[in-house]
């Protein structure tokens, strides 16, 4: 008996999606698998969280719930047979973050939505002469594209917002604003 895991897709602040593939030899009989998660143990089992999705051999997808924003996870699959417990690879992600400081700068890799802020945050202001990048990028693929809506652009009389379609300030502007 043996089980792989699969990959893990749909990261958002709180959730992912994983699974595995379960090949069964000489007849055992599988009664449980799923897949088991930990933020501290890097070979989590099913003493760690865990899910239960059905029994026999095959793929399977679990649907991981209840997690933290900016945590990263480590994750695997499991059998359980009448020959005893195996478990797969382990897997690490990182879920999504749901509020962004500019001022943190780097990349934002994100499947999920979210809020992105001034160095002031949700509720103060900014100093003068910031100058931040940040690039949002998709975790789902290098060639997934990504949405952005914005609900509001709030900046004093001498400063602008502007947004690029791509990975640096040469490439094509896409808006801007300015009070």
């Amino acid at each position: 008996m043996m089980v792989t895991t699969n990959d893990v897709t749909s990261i958002t602040q709180t959730s992912a999606v994983c699974g595995g593939y379960v090949t069964v030899y000489s007849g055992a009989s599988v009664t449980a698998r799923g897949v088991c998660w930990s933020t501290s143990n890097q070979n989590p089992t099913i003493n760690d969280n865990s899910t239960t999705d059905g029994t026999g051999s095959g793929y399977f997808t679990s649907y991981i719930s209840g997690l933290t924003q900016n945590t990263t996870y480590y994750v695997r699959a499991y059998v359980i047979s009448n020959e005893g417990t195996a478990d797969g690879g382990t897997k690490q992600f990182t879920t999504t973050k749901l509020e962004y400081r500019i001022s943190e700068g780097g990349v934002v890799a994100t499947s999920a939505g979210g809020f992105f802020y001034d160095a002031g945050g949700p509720n103060g202001v900014y100093s003068d002469n910031e100058h931040y990048i940040m690039t949002f990028t998709s975790n789902q693929g290098a060639n997934t594209k990504i949405q952005m809506t914005f609900t509001m652009f709030s900046t004093f009389s001498a400063d602008y917002l502007m947004i690029y379609d791509g990975m640096n300030t040469s490439a094509p502007l896409i808006g801007s604003a300015r009070l």
